[in-house]
């Protein structure tokens, strides 16, 4: 929620939603070369050896760098006040204890709140538009599709989008134009609007609500992975079964929230809350003396993306909320530095969450990582790769990131396994998970690597 008073919008994502853009790829032969590989590194030609992936990677129709597929936002719901006076005070604030959002603004006609939440109880987005000066709310909204913002990226060459207003109800509906096995097909969005005491009125593809005391607007996701693409009815069932009650479900969400971001504590000083903004801190603070308040609240926001980040799955690059079609770096895991440190605090900050959803991860790509051993090298266990969205076989590699020779992904992920054990000494996770993953990890390196015994 970008927070601009008058014309606001706010961008929904979910975790799961990953562009099917790349299709699954043959392996490039790399076993049949290896020897050849290893003589290249031993006489110093590390771009000669890099060289024959790539010439491999063509033999098998990959023409260039593949990316793991983009997880990409749904939609945005586009907010804007049909009293447009002139704003005479407008800030923006973020609970990292509740996890609520909160953006406020003021004009003649009297002061403006909207505040949001993504519930970790109930599983939705929840915003509520309310005046604390009691000013009646005179809003338009609808769901729209994220613009390509500039970008020769055309969404249109990959999905089918369409929205809708039916009633008090705003709903999107996409279909992604390229499909294949396991692939995400599409996802329905539903958006319901409660106006106490205002009125609604369908009018040029917007949701006018016009004299309201108060506005809430609850919405839900449903993910596709067969066709026909279903699940506006039961979206519409659960919503509907959610009470438009904000402080109930902000309480019952933060409850969980707030258990999580206070079971680590960092205090530099006296441990007084700081009562000064963003702005003032880091004003009050420089590189050679640094505000140890600023320091205590950086640790903070920090904590709060992880905890907000993290559900089923780990944070990606951008966590939750790159807000476009087209992230950096596909927005992806990156499992050769970025994604293992972004995890790395779960257990010492008391925040398991973090490592299960990495280690859960894992566990469910061992079939892809036991293919990239196979298919790759010919080799038994499992072969991590540098980078993976949706799928564990990624093979995104070039002349100058010669990915496909990193072989420290399986023992560093293995570490994490052993780490998790040493945190909780669960013996079933230690047969079930731990010891079956190091094996894997093992056997690969074993069967893999290669002992020069020359000197020199």
């Amino acid at each position: 929620m970008p927070g601009d008073a008058l014309k606001d919008r706010i961008i929904f994502s979910h975790e799961e939603l990953v562009l099917p853009r790349y299709p699954p790829t043959a392996a490039p032969d790399l076993r049949s070369r290896l020897d050849e590989t290893r003589e290249l590194v031993r006489k110093g030609d590390g771009e000669a050896a890099s060289m024959i992936a790539v010439e491999e990677g063509r033999k098998v129709g990959i023409p260039g760098m593949i990316w793991p597929n983009p997880p990409v936002p749904a939609c945005q719901l586009e907010l804007e006040a049909l009293d447009t006076n002139a704003v005479t005070a407008h800030a923006r604030s973020t609970d990292f204890e509740t996890g609520e959002i909160t953006a406020a603004y003021r004009t003649d006609k009297g002061v403006f709140h909207r505040s949001a939440f993504a519930s970790r109880k109930d599983h939705a987005a929840v915003i509520r538009i309310s005046s604390p000066s009691g000013s009646k709310l005179n809003y338009r909204m609808r769901l729209a599709p994220l613009p390509p913002k500039g970008t020769r990226f055309n969404p249109d060459e990959f999905a089918e989008s369409s929205a809708g207003i039916s009633g008090h109800w705003l709903s999107y509906h996409t279909e992604f134009k390229r499909k294949w096995d396991g692939s995400l097909k599409g996802f329905e969005f539903l958006a319901k609007v409660i106006a106490r005491n205002g009125t609604l009125k369908d009018h040029d593809g917007w949701l006018h609500v016009t004299g309201a005391d108060e506005i809430l607007i609850i919405e839900d996701i449903r993910l596709a992975r067969s066709l026909p693409l279903e699940g506006r009815e039961a979206l519409r069932r659960k919503l509907d079964a959610i009470g438009p009650d904000y402080p109930g479900l902000l309480a019952a969400h933060a409850a969980i929230h707030s258990e999580m971001f206070n079971r680590f504590r960092f205090d530099l000083g006296d441990g007084r809350r700081p009562t000064r903004t963003s702005e003032e801190l880091l004003a009050s603070s420089s590189f050679d003396k640094p505000n140890p308040d600023l320091l205590v609240q950086v640790l903070k926001a920090c904590r709060y993306n992880l905890i907000s980040a993290t559900g089923k799955l780990p944070p990606t690059l951008q966590g939750l909320w790159s807000g476009t079609w087209t992230p950096m770096w596909s927005g992806d895991y990156t499992l050769n530095g970025n994604a293992p440190c972004a995890i790395a605090c779960g257990l010492n900050t008391n925040l398991q969450e973090a490592t299960d959803a990495y280690l859960g991860m894992m566990t469910r790509n061992v079939p892809f990582f036991e293919r990239n051993a196979r298919e790759l090298y010919g080799a038994g266990g499992v072969f991590v790769p540098s980078r993976m969205s949706d799928r564990g076989d990624v093979y995104h590699y070039s002349k100058h990131h010669p990915h496909l020779y990193w072989f420290a992904g399986s023992s560093w992920t293995a570490h994490f396994y052993y780490d998790k054990w040493l945190h909780t000494r669960d013996e079933d996770f230690l047969k079930r998970e731990a010891i079956p993953f190091m094996l894997g990890a093992y056997t690969f390196l074993r069967e893999v690597l290669h002992q020069d015994d020359r000197e020199g």
